[in-house]
């Protein structure tokens, strides 16, 4: 996730424009649909891509790859996705998988997945991101 965007706001940015593109009425009832998710014990699905940034909130998250299926983001991929959110990887792009946890309301520091959507378990009140990268020979920030 680029380094100019303070991490600890991303969740509230993210719920406000996935409000913003849905129509729903406000951003603060965005960044409270965000935060209710992850306070209720569920997962919180990151999408950036472009300019883009979208969120679903999961109730069934036993791995990632059912939580993309159940909030409609994507169908099972296996452990590597190419299309999230209706948007597909063209070589060299690819999606990227990171983890957050939630403090106190606030988002903790993105962690790159070391282990693929089908095999990702993420914890109750956790954010998952999905970035589309530029290119996947070139070294990455979250």
């Amino acid at each position: 996730m680029p380094i100019t965007i303070v991490r600890r706001t991303a969740l509230t940015f993210a719920a406000a424009v996935a409000v913003a593109l849905s129509g729903v009425a406000s951003p603060a009832h965005a960044q409270t649909e965000a935060l209710a998710c992850v306070e209720e014990g569920n997962v919180w699905l990151h999408v950036e891509h472009d300019d883009v940034i979208t969120g679903a909130c999961a109730t069934e998250f036993a791995t990632v790859t059912e939580a993309m299926a159940t909030t409609g983001l994507a169908p099972d991929q296996g452990s590597f996705y190419l299309t999230v959110d209706g948007v597909t990887a063209v070589d060299p792009q690819w999606w990227s998988l990171w983890t957050a946890p939630v403090v106190n309301g606030a988002l903790g520091e993105w962690e790159f997945a070391q282990v693929g959507a089908q095999d990702l378990e993420p914890e109750p009140g956790q954010v998952v991101g999905w970035r589309l990268l530029a290119d996947y020979n070139e070294p990455q920030e979250a």
